[in-house]
């Protein structure tokens, strides 16, 4: 994990670094905290209070292969690759507990975005899914790839 001044944009400059366990795919911040899917080794959460020194302080396995993370309120919501949709209460930074789960027909690596009980998922060339509470899938395209796919999740 990179901390970046961006205080003045024409120069941006690294002021702090935190060597995470696996490789970092995708990082969401709220507050004080950096939650990372880490790919191989879940979802780590960072403490970035002081960004020149970062600490990690918990970690969840109940991802496989996080590639992307993001935060509404005390849920993170993981695009875990082939193993699908994960939603883990971070609710104590220290003892993430894991929520929900949803099988996702593609590969739920291409992007996340969540918005109080709405996350959304891209999956490549499989589509996109909307959820509500993680339960109940609302909405399922299956389009292919092309300028219309969902590679990259767009979601504000």
């Amino acid at each position: 994990l990179r901390i970046i001044d961006v205080s003045t944009p024409s120069a941006p400059t690294e002021v702090g670094f935190l060597d995470t366990a696996g490789s970092s795919r995708g990082v969401a911040v709220a507050g004080d905290t950096a939650y990372v899917a880490d790919y191989g080794e879940g979802l780590r959460i960072i403490d970035v209070s002081s960004p020149t020194m970062p600490v990690e302080i918990g970690s969840s396995s109940a991802s496989n292969s996080a590639y992307r993370v993001a935060i509404a309120g005390t849920i993170a919501y993981v695009a875990d690759g082939g193993y699908g949709f994960k939603a883990i209460d971070v609710s104590d930074p220290s003892d993430p507990v894991l929520v929900g789960h949803y099988r996702t027909p593609g590969s739920a690596s291409s992007g996340v975005a969540a918005d109080g009980h709405l996350a959304y998922i891209a999956e490549g060339s499989a589509g996109f899914e909307l959820f509500w509470d993680v339960s109940t899938v609302l909405f399922f395209d299956d389009f292919e790839s092309g300028s219309t796919s969902a590679w990259f999740n767009t979601v504000p």
